[in-house]
């Protein structure tokens, strides 16, 4: 659904099983793991993008807007709310 590379050259993949990052060799899976807040959020990856600073956003489905942490490779997840009408 979605593709991105980071400065280290690696191919970052959002699919609707999760979240991918491929090496040039092999995937990495990247899931939700129920109980883990440090996993992605969700495993409908609707969109990936690398910002100027070189973070990692990863947009899902139900989840919310993860960012991943490269160093202790973890997410942290932006919970995504509805507008409120009429306010």
């Amino acid at each position: 659904m979605s593709i991105a590379q980071n400065r280290r050259g690696f191919l970052w993949l959002g699919t609707s099983d999760g979240l991918y990052r491929y090496d040039g060799y092999s995937l990495k899976p990247y899931r939700h793991e129920h109980g883990n807040p440090n996993s992605l959020s969700d495993d409908t990856v609707l969109a990936v993008y690398r910002d100027r600073d070189g973070i990692l956003w990863v947009g899902t489905e139900f989840g919310g807007l993860d960012r991943l942490d490269p160093v202790a490779d973890i997410f942290t997840t932006t919970a995504m709310t509805p507008p409120i009408v009429g306010a």
